[in-house]
C-alpha cells in the first residue's frame, strides 16, 4: 500500500512536456529577447531602404509580420521560423552562409512579395 502512494506521488508530480508547437519563443530562445530582435530588424531595414511596417507573428509558425506598399497596396508577410535561430541572435558567420548557400537558388528569392525575401535580408 506505501508503494503504492509513492508511485501515485511520482505520476502527478511529473510535468508533460509541452509539444513545440506550444512553446513560446521566450521558452526555445532565452538568449535575446524579442524587444532586442524587433530593433535590430528596424535598424537593418533603414540601412536596406525597406519601407514597411514589422512585429510579432500572429500566425503561430512565423516570427515576424512586415506589412509593405506592393503595386500600391498593403501586402503583410509572414516571415522567419520561430522554432530556429537566425544570424540576429547567433551572430555564427558560418551558419549564416551555410543558410544562404541553401538559399541561394531559392525561387522567390528577390521577390519582396515573398517570406524568404525578408528572412534572407533582416534576419541572415
Amino acid at each position: 500500500m506505501e508503494g503504492d502512494l509513492l508511485d501515485n506521488k511520482r505520476k502527478t508530480s511529473r510535468k508533460k512536456s509541452k509539444p513545440l508547437g506550444e512553446l513560446k519563443m521566450s521558452e526555445i530562445l532565452p538568449a535575446i529577447h524579442e524587444g532586442e530582435e524587433l530593433d535590430l530588424i528596424k535598424q537593418r531595414m533603414q540601412e536596406l531602404n525597406i519601407y514597411g511596417d514589422v512585429e510579432k507573428s500572429t500566425r503561430k509558425n512565423k516570427r515576424w509580420k512586415i506589412t509593405v506598399p506592393i503595386d500600391g497596396k498593403k501586402k503583410t508577410i509572414f516571415f522567419g521560423d520561430p522554432l530556429r535561430e537566425n544570424f540576429l541572435i547567433h551572430k555564427d558567420e558560418e551558419r549564416r552562409q551555410r543558410f544562404l548557400n541553401r538559399f541561394k537558388n531559392a525561387k522567390n528569392r528577390d521577390n519582396p512579395a515573398s517570406g524568404i525575401y525578408y528572412s534572407i535580408r533582416l534576419l541572415w
